[in-house]
């Protein structure tokens, strides 16, 4: 069970939240002005910027499987999740629409 702090413990937690909160304002603003800096200098595009970013954990056995295929088919991981995704996305669909007709 959680234990209530006392107020000095309180006010140093609070200090705390604020200096994340800082540093996190912080960070976002430098990534923002090296981002503006990227797109100016052609290094990236304003379409590649609006792509979402997905960060997933996965076994290292199953990485270096998928990083074999990459090389081999002379593809990025992310062109590969990418598909694999749309691939997936389709055939739920596929199986909602046929589980309807049913």
């Amino acid at each position: 069970m959680a234990e209530k702090l006392d107020q000095s413990e309180l006010g140093k937690f609070k200090e705390l939240l604020i200096s994340i909160e800082e540093l996190l304002i912080s960070h976002s603003t430098q990534i923002d002005a090296v981002t503006q800096i990227l797109v100016e200098k052609g290094i990236i595009t304003n379409d590649e910027l609006s792509a979402k970013q997905l960060n997933i954990m996965l076994p290292e056995e199953l990485m270096e499987r998928v990083q074999t295929l990459c090389a081999e088919r002379d593809m990025t991981v992310q062109d590969f999740a990418t598909d694999a995704i749309i691939e997936k996305l389709e055939l739920a669909h596929k199986e909602r629409r046929k589980k309807d007709r049913l």
